[in-house]
């Protein structure tokens, strides 16, 4: 009788058969915090070098089960968003979701921009707004500037 000789190998390799096996996807949930921690702590790290993208990430993106929405103000913006595997791969790491994806979608309202406050005529009119006590106090003392 011969004895089967066996590759010294052979449990070597059935190892690195077992390590390469394709992995089912991650999918826990999305926890909003841990999300917002991490949209935050991406955006920080980029803001010097893809200024695009950080001002993009400065809005609160909504979270819809695997999907990441992030509303846009043009359609030009969505590749820079929705296109970025750096991202998507650091959130997916992050988060241990592989199932996760960006969408980014044209929101149709106007972003609202605060009031610009040019003069010092602007500016006391806006605190007088704030307080009205200022404007009575500015009247009984003769206060009043110019434009």
């Amino acid at each position: 009788m011969q004895a089967e000789r066996q590759s010294p190998n052979a449990s070597s390799q059935q190892v690195v058969n077992q390590q390469s096996a394709p992995t089912a996807p991650q999918s826990a949930p999305i926890d909003k915090n841990a999300f917002l921690t991490a949209w935050k702590l991406y955006s920080q790290g980029i803001a010097r070098t893809e200024t695009r993208l950080y001002n993009l990430m400065i809005t609160e993106p909504e979270i819809h089960g695997d999907e990441i929405v992030v509303k846009v103000q043009n359609q030009y913006q969505i590749p820079d968003i929705a296109g970025n595997p750096g991202l998507t791969t650091y959130l997916r790491n992050t988060l241990k979701n592989t199932r996760l994806y960006i969408t980014a979608i044209v929101d149709d309202k106007p972003t609202a921009r605060p009031e610009v406050v040019y003069t010092s005529r602007q500016q006391f009119e806006k605190m007088c707004e704030q307080n009205k006590e200022l404007a009575r106090l500015a009247e009984n003392w003769g206060f009043f500037l110019d434009s």
